[in-house]
């Protein structure tokens, strides 16, 4: 389930090349010998009457897909089993089908050769039982939460403390996300700011004016005003996405975080007058997989045509050529700048969870 999760939830770019065309090119000097070991070989293994031959010709070859293409569709039947087992609990569904969405799970690619891929053993390890949802270590011996809710399966599966405790870290988890995503702006040339206060008239529940996590000008927009991200993470396993079937439709629980995060701002907007507001609000919404909206796809797309333009007539775009920190799975700006988000929101939640268990053993 880990292969099946993993590959179901990776960006993947396919290249189109075939494993016969690196085999071709391998040969491009001599193919007569090649052409002639596979003769050889078909000679031994093939019947003849056989109407598929086991061993191909290196013609056939050069017409078969792509690996890619054929792990895909394998990855796809697999997923589409596990999602249909009727011994999953809905939440579990829900959790499963938000872990094949773009964005979930991409830090399993992430090769911990630079300090920001790193985590300990023990947080790793609680990576991969939240990914696949086992019970986490230690955590039968919690029979309460110290916000008084008794254990139950999300506790032991680390959901509760995730979204749902009040005295959980979502604060810190919601941060370090905030954070990585001002730095590849910075990393674009844009001065961006965080937790910009004021720009609301209205107060939040802890008594100061609604803040953007990220304020972008609007002299990187292409408007006239500028962008207030606002950074939501929100779980497909709670009531209410799973009230608005969230273990069958994908995304369920982001979009409609985003709604609310943008009839808020609506509000706001009406209350402001003919003058409006000098920003529009953009709501970036993951889902506690790591999977990201919708609209915060489309946000995405925009970084990347920002990155584009900003590196039109620069030459190589690999990392590794360009002298800064890679790894051989984070060489270009897409991948390194995804995996981060995704390292730093994972690697946190489980950080959080862990503390959390032990804080709470015996209660």
């Amino acid at each position: 389930m880990g292969a099946v999760a993993r590959r179901a939830t990776a960006v993947h770019q396919d290249t189109g090349s075939t494993a016969a065309h690196k085999v071709r090119a391998w040969f491009d000097d001599n193919n007569d010998g090649f052409e002639q070991a596979l003769a050889k070989l078909a000679d031994k293994v093939d019947r003849r009457d056989a109407t598929n031959p086991l061993c191909p010709t290196l013609a056939t070859l050069e017409t078969m897909p792509s690996q890619n293409s054929l792990s895909n569709e394998m990855y796809k039947a697999q997923c589409k089993r596990l999602l249909n087992d009727q011994d999953l609990s809905k939440e579990d569904r829900a959790w499963m089908l938000s872990c094949t969405q773009n964005g979930a799970g991409l830090w399993l690619n992430a090769i911990p050769s630079l300090q920001k891929f790193k985590c300990s053993p023990v947080v790793f390890k609680a990576m991969l039982q939240i990914r696949l949802c086992l019970p986490l270590a230690y955590a039968d011996g919690v029979q309460q939460c110290k916000c008084g809710m008794v254990a139950d399966n999300a506790m032991r599966l680390g959901r509760h403390w995730m979204t749902k405790c009040p005295k959980g870290h979502r604060i810190i988890t919601h941060n370090k996300v905030r954070d990585v995503i001002a730095a590849l702006y910075r990393e674009l040339g844009v001065h961006v700011t965080v937790e910009v206060r004021g720009l609301y008239a209205q107060l939040t529940s802890y008594g100061e004016h609604k803040p953007a996590d990220v304020l972008v000008p609007a002299s990187a927009t292409g408007s006239d005003k500028a962008q207030a991200l606002d950074i939501t993470i929100t779980d497909p396993t709670n009531r209410t996405a799973l009230h608005n079937r969230s273990d069958k439709v994908p995304l369920k629980a982001a979009s409609a975080r985003y709604k609310a995060k943008l009839a808020t701002h609506r509000a706001a907007v009406l209350e402001a007058g003919a003058g409006g507001l000098p920003f529009t609000k953009v709501p970036l919404v993951f889902e506690t997989t790591g999977a990201m909206g919708k609209e915060t796809q489309i946000w995405w797309e925009g970084i990347r045509q920002l990155h584009r333009e900003a590196r039109e007539g620069l030459g190589p775009t690999s990392w590794r050529e360009t002298g800064m920190d890679w790894t051989w799975t984070a060489n270009h700006f897409n991948t390194f700048w995804l995996q981060s988000i995704s390292v730093a929101h994972a690697r946190t939640q489980a950080e959080s969870v862990i503390q959390w268990i032990g804080t709470c053993q015996g209660a």
